[in-house]
């Protein structure tokens, strides 16, 4: 909607409009406000000499009318009493000194009989050249309406038009206003002028994971605070409240940003063409997104659609705000260029900030006659200011072939460069969320609105209101863009003179004894004491930073130079009943230079002393003469958020005293802003630490604790209580407190802010009868905290808590045939302590680093203590890893008996060892069976199996009841917290509550709003049932070796064995027939060739349709495994093979597995496009897999980008392995590697293996001729060797 423009917004535009009202007895004026609105005052003009106003108004008949106002001069001798009267006014001074013009003055003129407002018609001359003979008439009305708008603009025109310029006439007499500084519209030029510094080179991309964390750094709710401090109507704004205006657009794009961080849409990441910048800002400053970003997404319909932005004929239209919006994580970007998933985060880092209201604007001039309004990160808030930097020090590192920013040059300042990056999506929200409104009955559709929000610029040059318009918007923003205090800075010292006069009350007067400051701070003494000498120039405070006030907390007694005598033993006013109704003091001080006697006005003589002094001795002191006025101008600009700094202008003081009602203002409302403005504050201890009172949750014993987890948590007793600091009140307490609602009150010795809000909170905890579960309980004993209430526990719950997460020592198992890294001992000892009080476990280590030798070593010392003679330990797995599990506990622990449950003729009577060894699949169909067996502990392999809380998979493992748990996983979250609750569900059932309330208290917060404190609470609360240690850990690392080895035995297919065994019945007919040795070699060596052929993939061996499954290969059921995980966990893998017919193969099926199609890299190709390949591998993360032949790769190339290597076929020479294994474990790799020998359990390959390796440890050397041995093997040799078990296959 649109709305007539309002006049007379500020004081003296309403005073103007008053006075010619109190007069107009016939009510003639309000004709003209029609006139004014439509805009039919053409042009007006203030004739400071003539002292008249002159205008033209639009006609009925004639194209206009000349229309002027006169008003009388002001005699010499009374100009002469205003401005001495003026001079001796620090607030009026202060004032002119901001360019602001003090209501006093007004005052003042009334003391004198000055009329600067018309008493009468007669105080005003008025003429038209229209035909009606009325006066005032319409024209002349619609032109006082107009003056009111300048008026609004700049009261200085009122006293213009009378003959007096007031900042000449206040020079004349010594005081130099024109110092002052007027505020002047940035040029965009400028603004990104500011150099940065070249990043240091970051190889392990450090700087995405420090973007990544900054995503989750806490930010307080700061929209109301940052529109604090701009006006509710800027001067000329005829639309009512400009804040109002702003909070509601900003409420909305809070609601907007929650809404994007939250949306379900599916979707694909976004891709676009690499070889243009994405983004690139002009020379205004605008963002333009390359035409070629697009994705897809789920349509409520279910169809794909294709999206771009801005849109096309092709496609979806979508607008900056949204390019991530929908179902997108980090880990989702594993594969995308760093660059885009720094501008993810930048997105999440932006939406946070607008959900906080921790955004404004900024006016700028893009080229002379144009100006245009951005929104960026409030950096004024420090919290704020460090997140931005942080931004900018990321995307230092990113290329400017992803981001452009025309008309730098050279590294861009990191501040600025965040500043930039997040009013991308800033800006975007701010526009669509004013769009929302636009359609709210109440919006007015104004230019002043469009060019605040909508991001277009706005031309000036031939339009004058157009010129204004943006002045005065940029004068409303100026309080969030304070320059930096040149002179002289601000420093607000609160003083609680209650304490001081009880910690003095022995003492004879109240400067007696000094307070101690750090080596930092800066001693505070009166100007006389200022020593003169060198010294270090002060240093430079960036904006929003606080400073340090150098007080240490038992050290605060400061000292006050101006307090009300009252205040000060000693003195015959001295009054003890005066500083309990008023205990809070309030001193204005600045730290400034002190200038050196000699010199004069114009060129005083300074030195680099720095010092602090009061505003009282700045004002009367004549050595501060040059800093003056820049002291007032500040007091001025800072007293429109203090309303206390205006009251000690006006008595010309340093400080005051004031009620706890008044200090209420001061400290909630006042000081915060001036802390955002950078003005520093020194609060005492016990200001500075206001005590609140909170609901606290009790928890104690129902009885004493014999030990055990589930024990403990059934014996867990809570109630509802109040406490304030560390002390808990009766109800009646809390109820006569509750009568100072709303202020600060004193509170034992201390003082503590009662608010409305946490009297209403209190009162609807102390009145919950809900019953909380006696998990929920848990987890605020474990987490401190409970819905936003604290939590007090009982000396018997942390002693039970302690013992429960204490490390007991623990030795390893006698029989254990390994030695235990420090890391291993310390995972060992926890398990074995978490099964011992009935916790369950999750071990979550990095892939390569035992998890699996730490769980054998478990149940061995089971064993070994005669908890598995009665009970038994049931561990599943997924099938691929049956054989590594029977191969590992062999290996490890020979004397612990694993029984096979799996397969068609599996018998559970049969299973008498320690450990039932089954897969996921057998616990689904046979879990009644396997419930019947008691079971010590349950151990799950690759967790991450039971994911999803609906599949049968995770049903049937929650079916089961062991007296402990154990998951094993390193990925236990690869998509969603959710996947979390359901493997610690399975470990510890109930402990994280309902997957409902788990979804709505941790994963919704934590994945959609990034919530820095429910992650910690997440974190507290987890912390004894999970261990994560990862190979980058400072900790670890040095535990591990550089290079970690790994035989994966994989099982047959029923395929593939099918396949094995009637090759084999084949071949050895022939060979035993074969009466030439030469002959006889051969035919074994292409037995051996067809063999490993069939172990790789029955379709290298028979390329039928049936065989092309991916599946009917054991070894790649595996490689699937394994790339899952490093995928998860954003590692590059090397894949070895001997044959190219394979490696095809691979590319294949990786690619129809993965949706990417893998490199692969073998002998027939150029060493140019060799080398292109390498490079892309190296450098692109979308590029993780890379298969190679082991001939034409083994030597002469760099990968050190991968961390994992594959052999999925073995040549049986270690030096080939070894060479093959080199081109990712060499000089220049910083992880450490992890390599997998696949081979076939119980076929030829694992016999061969092992006689490799029992020469390898006899001889100490390896088999240079390959395979070629095998030829010379003795047919019963032969048979023994390629035989296949009946229960090789799976």
């Amino acid at each position: 909607m649109t709305s007539s423009p309002q006049y007379g917004t500020t004081w003296w535009g309403r005073r103007w409009l008053d006075a010619l009202q109190a007069v107009d007895y016939e009510n003639r004026i309000p004709r003209g406000l029609a006139y004014a609105a439509e805009g039919k005052v053409q042009s007006l003009k203030i004739d400071s000499e003539a002292h008249a106003v002159k205008a033209r108004v639009a006609g009925n008949f004639d194209p206009f009318y000349a229309v002027k106002l006169t008003l009388p001069a002001i005699a010499e001798e009374d100009v002469s009493r205003l401005i001495d009267e003026m001079a001796e006014s620090p607030l009026i001074v202060a004032r002119l000194a901001a360019r602001e013009l003090a209501p006093e003055i007004s005052e003042i003129c009334e003391r004198l009989g000055i009329k600067i407002f018309p008493e009468s018609w007669s105080d005003l001359g008025m003429s038209c050249s229209c035909p009606d003979w009325a006066v005032p008439c319409k024209h002349i009305a619609a032109v006082i309406y107009k003056l009111s708008e300048e008026i609004d603009a700049n009261p200085f025109v009122l006293f213009q038009m009378r003959g007096i310029d007031l900042v000449a006439e206040m020079e004349k007499r010594g005081v130099q206003i024109t110092r002052a500084v007027r505020t002047e519209m940035p040029l965009w030029s400028d603004l990104i002028a500011a150099g940065g510094r070249v990043p240091e080179e970051d190889p392990s991309a450090k700087w995405l994971e420090n973007l990544e964390d900054l995503t989750f750094k806490p930010i307080d709710e700061k929209r109301q605070a940052i529109l604090g401090l701009l006006s509710e109507t800027p001067a000329g704004y005829a639309y009512g409240n400009l804040r109002g205006v702003a909070n509601g657009v900003l409420e909305e794009a809070a609601a907007l940003a929650k809404a994007q961080m939250s949306a379900s849409i599916v979707r694909t990441i976004p891709e676009y063409d690499e070889s243009r910048p994405l983004i690139s800002l002009n020379t205004w400053g605008q963002a333009m997104v390359d035409a070629s970003l697009v994705w897809s997404e789920k349509a409520p319909t279910g169809e794909n659609l294709i999206v771009r932005l801005p849109g096309g004929p092709d496609a979806a239209p979508r607008a900056l705000y949204e390019i991530f919006s929908g179902h997108l994580t980090t880990k989702m970007f594993s594969e995308s260029p760093r660059e885009l998933e720094a501008l993810y985060d930048a997105w999440l880092i932006a939406c946070r900030l607008v959900q906080k209201g921790a955004v404004m604007p900024q006016i700028y001039e893009p080229i002379e006659d144009f100006f245009l309004a951005r929104w960026i990160p409030a950096v004024l808030i420090p919290e704020v200011r460090r997140i931005t930097e942080g931004v900018g020090e990321a995307f230092a590192h990113v290329p400017t072939e992803f981001l452009r920013i025309s008309g730098v040059r050279g590294p861009v300042d990191p501040l600025l460069l965040g500043e930039l990056v997040l009013s991308l999506f800033i800006g975007s929200f701010v526009k669509k969320a004013a769009e929302n409104r636009s359609a709210d009955s109440g919006w007015v559709d104004a230019d002043v609105h469009r060019a605040l929000f909508s991001g277009k610029p706005v031309d000036t040059s031939e339009d004058p209101e157009a010129k204004a318009m943006g002045l005065r918007l940029e004068s409303w923003t100026a309080p969030l863009y304070v320059e930096e205090f040149a002179a002289a800075e601000p420093i607000l010292v609160v003083h609680d003179l209650w304490t001081l006069m009880e910690d003095r009350a022995d003492e004879a007067g109240l400067l007696a004894k000094k307070k101690r400051v750090s080596a930092t701070a800066l001693e505070a003494r009166p100007a006389r004491e200022f020593e003169v000498e060198a010294g270090p120039a002060r240093p430079r405070r960036e904006r929003g930073e606080l400073e340090d006030d150098g007080i240490h907390d038992d050290e605060e007694k400061a000292e006050c130079y101006s307090l009300p005598d009252f205040a000060k033993p000693g003195t015959d006013e001295f009054d003890e009943e005066k500083i309990k109704a008023m205990p809070i003091g309030m001193e204005l001080m600045f730290r400034t230079e002190a200038p050196q006697e000699g010199g004069n006005a114009h060129r005083p003589q300074r030195t680099a002393r720095i010092g602090t002094v009061p505003l009282r001795t700045i004002l009367e002191d004549r050595r501060f003469r040059p800093v003056r006025f820049d002291c007032l101008r500040t007091v001025s600009r800072l007293s429109s958020y203090c309303p206390e700094l205006a009251d000690i202008l006006k008595s010309s003081d340093s400080a005051r005293a004031m009620t706890l009602e008044e200090a209420t203002t001061l400290l909630a409302d006042s000081i915060p802003k001036l802390e955002m403005l950078g003005v520093s504050v020194t609060l005492p201890r016990k200001l500075r630490n206001l005590l609140f009172p909170k609901p606290e949750m009790d928890i104690d014993l129902s009885k004493d604790w014999t030990g055990g987890f589930l024990n403990l948590r059934e014996m867990l007793n809570w109630r509802w209580q109040v406490a304030i600091g560390d002390e808990v009140v009766s109800l009646d307490e809390f109820t006569e407190l509750c009568k100072n609602a709303g202020r600060i009150v004193r509170f034992r010795d201390r003082y503590m802010m009662v608010s409305h809000d946490d009297v209403r909170t209190i009162r609807q905890k102390l009145a919950e009868r809900s019953q909380v579960t006696k998990a929920a309980v848990l987890r605020a004993a474990l987490a401190g905290d409970i819905e936003g209430a604290g939590v007090r526990l009982s000396d018997s719950v942390k002693s039970a808590l302690k013992e429960l997460t204490a490390d007991e020592a623990c030795e390893a198992p006698e029989k254990l045939n390994a030695t235990l890294r420090p890391y291993q001992e310390r995972g060992y000892r926890w398990m074995l302590k978490n099964l011992r009080v009935g916790m369950g476990s999750i071990i979550a280590d990095d892939m390569g680093m035992g998890k699996t030798l730490q769980v054998i070593s478990v149940l061995e010392r089971l064993r070994e203590d005669g908890e598995l003679k009665e009970k038994k330990a049931l561990v599943v797995v997924p099938t691929t890893l049956l054989t590594n599990w029977i191969r590992e506990a062999a290996r490890f622990a020979p004397e612990l008996q694993v029984s096979l449950f799996y397969g068609t003729g599996r018998d559970l009577s049969l299973c008498t060892g320690h450990v039932i060894l089954t897969t996921y699949g057998t616990l689904r169909t046979s879990q009644e069976e396997l419930r019947r067996i008691p079971l010590r502990v349950m151990v799950i392999d690759e967790a991450q199996a039971i994911k999803n809380y609906r599949t049968n998979a995770f049903k049937a493992v929650r079916s089961m009841n062991p007296d402990g748990f154990i998951a094993m996983s390193g990925t236990p979250v690869e998509n969603s917290l959710m996947e979390y609750w359901s493997v610690m569900e399975a470990a510890n059932p109930g402990l994280l509550g309902t997957a409902t309330s788990f979804k709505d208290e941790f994963a919704l917060p934590i994945e959609n709003d990034h919530s820095y404190e429910v992650a910690e609470r997440f974190k507290r609360v987890t912390a004894p049932f999970i261990m994560r240690r990862m190979k980058t850990d400072k900790s670890i690392i040095s535990d591990l070796p550089d290079k970690i080895t790994t035989d994966e035995f994989c099982r047959l297919t029923k395929a593939q064995a099918a396949l094995y065994r009637a090759v084999v019945r084949k071949n050895m007919k022939i060979v035993e027939l074969a009466d030439n040795a030469f002959v006889r070699r051969a035919l074994v060596l292409q037995m051996v060739l067809q063999l490993k052929q069939i172990c790789n993939s029955p379709a290298q061996f028979e390329p039928t349709a049936a065989n092309l499954d991916p599946m009917a290969s054991g070894k790649m059921r595996r490689l699937f495994d394994i790339l899952d995980e490093m995928q998860a966990a954003g590692r590059k893998v090397l894949i070895f093979t001997q044959f190219v017919q394979m490696g095809n193969l691979l590319v294949d099926w990786i690619a129809e597995r993965t949706g990417r199609k893998p490199q692969f890299l073998y002998g027939g190709l150029s060493p140019a496009r060799r080398q292109e390949m390498v490079d892309r591998f190296q450098n692109r993360r979308d590029e993780n897999i890379m298969i190679l032949s082991l001939k034409a790769a083994g030597t002469g190339l760099n990968l050190t980008a991968a961390s994992a290597v594959v052999h999925y076929d073995l040549w049986w020479n270690p030096a080939v392995e070894n060479q093959a294994t080199d081109r990712a474990y060499r000089i220049g790799q910083t992880s450490n590697v992890n390599v997998y020998r696949f081979i076939c359990a119980n076929t030829f390959e694992e016999k061969i293996n092992e006689m490799i390796e029992k020469k390898k440890l006899i001889a100490e050397m390896t088999v240079s001729t390959g395979e070629n041995w095998i030829g010379d093997l003795t047919n019963r040799e032969l048979e023994e060797v390629f035989s296949l078990e009946d229960d090789a296959a799976q």
